[in-house]
């Protein structure tokens, strides 16, 4: 799969929904003779099974996401994506108790 962002930003690109065991691979550029290894992954996304890479993507630049399941294991593979950055807090409280059955 070939993705190229309009902006540049930190890019997620992962593989959870898919119905098998995934290892994840990403390369930049757009001739598959000079390709540029950004990152591989195998088990990278939080449940521990699927895969998950994040990296800086910069505009214009031609990625190309190779997915597999691991061991020949035969299903489907689901590839999700996103650009941007989460938001940032611009107030955090250190001093919060909460107790058990209290609002």
């Amino acid at each position: 799969m070939g993705l190229q962002p309009t902006e540049s930003g930190r890019m997620q690109v992962d593989t959870i929904g898919s119905s098998v065991d995934t290892l994840l691979a990403i390369y930049a550029g757009s001739d598959y003779r000079s390709l540029r290894q950004i990152g591989c992954n195998d088990n990278g996304a939080p449940d521990g099974i699927h895969s998950l890479i994040q990296f800086d993507a910069i505009s214009g630049t031609p990625y190309t996401v190779v997915a597999d399941a691991v061991n020949g294991a035969v299903g489907s593979i689901q590839i999700n994506w996103r650009l941007g950055q989460g938001p940032t807090f611009s107030t955090v409280f250190s001093n919060i108790v909460a107790r058990a059955g209290q609002p």
